[in-house]
């Protein structure tokens, strides 16, 4: 038992360290990729949603900022708290700026989408 134990812990620490990410979607043609500090893609169509968590720490600031090209179908991302509010969403072009200790989602959310994105913090 103890066994199973440890490997549980050693799971979830490695969530903890690594960040979360995933959603529900559907892609064809092509692919969706995170990083530490961004989640890029390009395909043919992605419809649902993708998303990353990002911890804010006491001094931290992070600059979100997207951008899309759309050959058809629509894209948008948005800033989510941990309550899951959304407190800002992005088109192409826009930043917003994170600068309050927390926790918060960063998510892509398509409908019939071909082309490609950034959603990047730094």
């Amino acid at each position: 038992m103890k066994r199973v134990e440890m490997l549980f812990l050693m799971v979830l620490l490695l969530f903890n360290v690594a960040g979360c990410s995933g959603g529900s979607y559907a892609i064809s043609i092509g692919e969706i990729e995170s990083s530490k500090n961004s989640i890029v893609g390009e395909y043919n169509s992605f419809s649902g949603d993708y998303f990353k968590k990002v911890n804010v720490e006491k001094g931290d600031s992070y600059k979100v900022s997207f951008s899309v090209y759309t050959e058809e179908g629509e894209l948008t991302a948005k800033v989510m708290d941990s309550n899951g509010e959304t407190l800002k969403t992005l088109k192409d072009g826009d930043t917003f700026t994170l600068n309050q200790l927390g926790t918060y989602k960063l998510q892509v959310e398509g409908e019939k989408h071909r082309g490609s994105f950034a959603l990047s913090w730094e």
